[in-house]
């Protein structure tokens, strides 16, 4: 993992009007329950390891009544369907993904072995655009993407310099070629401020002629056309962890090259999402305004013909806007702990409506070109993908497509969505809780806490917490007869921007608040009779490691922690968190505040430490966390540090994936060992 991102990775219709200047963010119903799933077989480390990964591109509307999506399988390769919403019947087109139909619909745009293709509709006259001599790799709309050409003649291709390998112990060419005519010195400085390139290539569909229209520096996002279209619309990066990080909303006349800033910020704004109106006149954007370092909680604003941003949210977390045909609303997607919802903003009026409310994780929506209709896809916590259909203001929703991971014949446990009290903060935390296959109200479980990763502004993923991949992990423990409880907590920003400007910026509390909004979590299902107070034990990875590196030290309540590539100090990393604003060296006490290393003293818990290589993308370059483990193990505390050498800041490598959730296992049933206890016999 590239540095820049260590330290921050990387209903009903119900009105909700935006509020002006409060700090908390409006609540959002709670989710019906996930029914439990009848089955003979178990989710086990063996199975999730061997299980088949599926992916499911964004569903694009290939005309009013046809929509196209594509899904990719390590088991059974990749395939590109369109299904008529009138019969229902799809039709596979062939191999490929992330499918984009031309805006006439009569041609589909799609990527097939890291090359661009182009067919037909019905699948016919296929044909290879690209010949890179690097294939595209990465995530698509992030290290690569394409938009069509208003009058669906040409198409714009875009791709970073730099492309990751498929994951670390694949990778083949890791050997550094020494020139040895010439020095190896290579100067920090220099490599600190250099810059990525991103190539815009303009792709003419008839002759297949490609003409390179730009080579940006800095790192380019969401790219499309501006109605006209003559002119391409972007976000574009630059970010230096030691320097100032810029980021950019752009368009670039086709003709000529020539570019134009249309909105400048100091910030990692990441994607920013940038949307024109169907006018073109205004372009609507997901940015925070409250703090320009990062984008913790994007509201969406308009960039007008001035280059002034006229905000139209307040403390709601908001993505993806996209607008209606009548440029009057702004459909948007809510973060809001575990689900995503779908909201629309009446632009005149300044209402924000919630269209959807299902226990689902929507990550894309499109709307159909007349307007009227609204398709979109997420996953739910029993790692179902589901496509659903509904009247473009939510009513009459309909399931499209459901396409399970686990088999039909697997046992799946009842999820339910909680919320809970937290100290000094004005609204609730929400979360997840994963009961025990064939759960009994009479019996209080052993229970396991996973903390999400990610740094502010980081949500709850539904990927389990050693693997990180799909929900399915955590009904691997309630198999074995644990409760899963996976909270989200303030520093997410799904709850107002209050725990950012006042927790984060102003009292430099990174991880106890967290803390202490999870351990609120864990009393209420203690409270509610659901969890033995005396069996909890605590997995985190990433950013999730560092807080259950903060619990090992800063509380004694938990039986047993694991702790998956985190990191235990920031001090020694000796660059900037944007939120502290200063230097290390300038401000010690706010990085030892956050830091577990100079609160290890008298730590009690038991703490397992997976890690990965930090020359392969591992997260922790200086071992702040084997500092972390000899202060716990000085104090003759049962600790252990297991390092995968093979592998980056992600368990890849299938053996070195079921050693993970074996070794995680025994730890965990070493200190939980007991089996439920009923509540008459305590």
């Amino acid at each position: 993992m590239k540095n820049s991102l260590k330290f921050f990775v990387l209903l009903l219709a119900c009105p909700i009007t935006a509020l002006n200047s409060a700090q908390t963010s409006p609540l959002q119903p709670l989710t019906a329950a996930l029914p439990p799933h009848q089955g003979t077989k178990s989710v086990t480390a063996e199975w999730l390891v061997s299980m088949p990964k599926i992916d499911v591109s964004p569903v694009k509307w290939l005309d009013d009544t046809h929509i196209v999506y594509s899904i990719a399988s390590d088991k059974q390769g990749e395939i590109i369907k369109v299904l008529d919403l009138e019969s229902l019947t799809h039709i596979n087109l062939g191999e490929g993904t992330n499918s984009q139909p031309s805006p006439d619909g009569l041609w589909i745009a799609y990527f097939h072995e890291g090359q661009l293709w182009l067919m037909r509709n019905d699948g016919t006259e296929k044909k290879q655009l690209t010949s890179l001599p690097k294939r595209l790799a990465g995530s698509y709309n992030f290290h690569y993407g394409l938009a069509w050409a208003p009058n669906s003649t040409s198409i714009a291709l875009y791709y970073q310099s730099s492309i990751y390998p498929v994951s670390p112990w694949q990778d083949k060419e890791d050997e550094t070629v020494v020139d040895k005519s010439k020095t190896s010195a290579i100067d920090a400085d220099s490599q600190d401020s250099h810059l990525s390139q991103a190539v815009i290539d303009l792709i003419d569909i008839k002759t297949a002629e490609i003409r390179q229209i730009a080579n940006l520096k800095g790192n380019l996002r969401r790219l499309s056309w501006l109605p006209q279209g003559d002119e391409l619309l972007f976000m574009r990066e630059h970010f230096n962890f030691f320097g100032k990080v810029q980021t950019w909303v752009q368009s670039l006349r086709v003709s000529d090259g020539n570019s134009q800033t249309l909105a400048t910020f100091d910030g990692m704004q990441q994607a920013l999402d940038p949307a024109s109106s169907p006018d073109g006149k205004q372009i609507a954007i997901a940015y925070d305004a409250d703090n320009p370092e990062f984008d913790y909680m994007p509201s969406v604003g308009l960039i007008l013909p001035n280059s002034h941003i006229q905000r139209l949210t307040y403390e709601l977390k908001l993505f993806r806007p996209q607008w209606s045909n009548d440029g009057r609303k702004i459909y948007v997607i809510r973060n809001h702990g575990a689900y995503n919802q779908i909201y629309k903003i009446d632009i005149p009026t300044g209402e924000t409506i919630q269209l959807t409310s299902a226990p689902l994780r929507i990550n894309d929506y499109a709307l159909s070109s007349d307007g009227t209709k609204l398709v979109w896809k997420g996953k739910d916590a029993q790692d179902n993908t589901i496509i659903r259909l509904a009247a473009s203001d939510g009513k009459d929703v309909q399931d499209l497509v459901i396409i399970p991971s686990a088999p039909q014949d697997m046992a799946l446990s009842e999820v339910r969505e909680i919320e809970w009290e937290v100290p000094n903060y004005p609204v609730p935390m929400s979360g997840l809780l994963f009961l025990p296959i064939n759960y009994r109200e009479d019996v209080r479980y052993p229970l396991i806490v996973d903390i999400h990763g990610g740094g502010p502004g980081a949500s709850i993923h539904l990927g389990g917490g050693v693997l990180g991949r799909n929900s399915l992990e955590w009904h691997m423990w309630t198999a074995l007869g644990y409760a899963v409880f996976v909270p989200e907590f303030r520093s997410s920003a799904s709850f107002g921007s209050l725990a950012i400007t006042r927790d984060e910026n102003q009292e430099y509390d990174l991880i106890n608040k967290d803390i202490n909004d999870i351990v609120a979590g864990v009393d209420f299902l203690i409270a509610k009779g659901i969890v033995d107070a005396k069996r909890t034990a605590v997995i985190g990875c990433s950013a999730g490691g560092r807080r259950a590196n903060w619990l090992t030290v800063a509380t004694h309540r938990f039986s047993a922690v694991v702790s998956l590539e985190g990191w235990a100090d920031d001090w020694l990393i000796g660059g900037i968190y944007p939120s502290f604003q200063k230097h290390p060296v300038l401000a010690p006490e706010i990085y030892q505040k956050n830091s577990s290393l100079f609160h290890a003293l008298n730590a009690t818990t038991p703490t397992l430490f997976l890690m990965g290589n930090p020359k392969l993308g591992g997260i922790d370059p200086n071992d702040t966390v084997r500092w972390l483990y000899n202060a716990l193990k000085a104090q003759g505390i049962k600790t252990k540090y297991v390092q995968y050498p093979d592998e980056g800041h992600a368990i890849e490598r299938p053996e070195n994936c079921l050693d993970a959730l074996q070794r995680v296992q025994e730890w965990i049933a070493e200190y939980l060992k007991d089996s439920p206890i009923k509540e008459e016999q305590r």
